[in-house]
């Protein structure tokens, strides 16, 4: 996958293997913390990338969070918010409704260009230079964040 994010550091194994130690929920509220806080930047430089006559586009961009407990796995995803409309003031089609454009359909066809226009990979620059920025904002939010999760673990006796 070239838009995904792998975070590798030295002594990954030994602190892996203390994750591993300890109970699946401190693992994943300490990485849904570190991964939610890691994607914003990507949703900032996706915004910043966004071509300026597409305004309500920039609008639309949103970071989700998902997490599969069974697999172990807590991701954030950034891209469009299904369903999102801006409507004009005024403006109604026949049948008297407001008119508005769909943002969601245009950022696939704007990313990989049409037969008439050429790609414009806005988020993929967008990764590629946020990519340094989420592994230290993740690595410092973990590293922060996981000795208080342990200790509240330990308080509401769960450790």
């Amino acid at each position: 996958m070239s838009n995904s994010v792998v975070a590798s550091f030295p002594g990954a194994k030994r602190h892996g293997k203390f994750l591993l130690s300890l109970p699946v929920q401190i693992q994943q509220n300490s990485a849904r913390k570190a991964t939610t806080f890691a994607s914003t930047p990507l949703l900032k430089a996706a915004r910043d990338r966004a071509p300026v006559e597409f305004g309500a586009l920039k609008e639309s961009l949103i970071k989700v969070n998902r997490t599969y407990k069974r697999a172990g796995v807590v991701m954030s995803l950034v891209g469009k918010k299904r369903g999102f409309q801006r409507y004009y003031r005024g403006r109604k089609n026949k049948e008297g409704r407001p008119v508005g454009d769909l943002p969601s359909n245009i950022i696939s066809l704007l990313h990989f260009g049409t037969s008439k226009t050429r790609p414009n990979r806005f988020m993929h620059r967008a990764f590629v230079s946020a990519k340094p920025n989420m592994k230290t904002r993740f690595f410092s939010k973990m590293k922060r964040d996981l000795p208080k999760d342990i200790a509240r673990a330990k308080r509401k006796g769960a450790l």
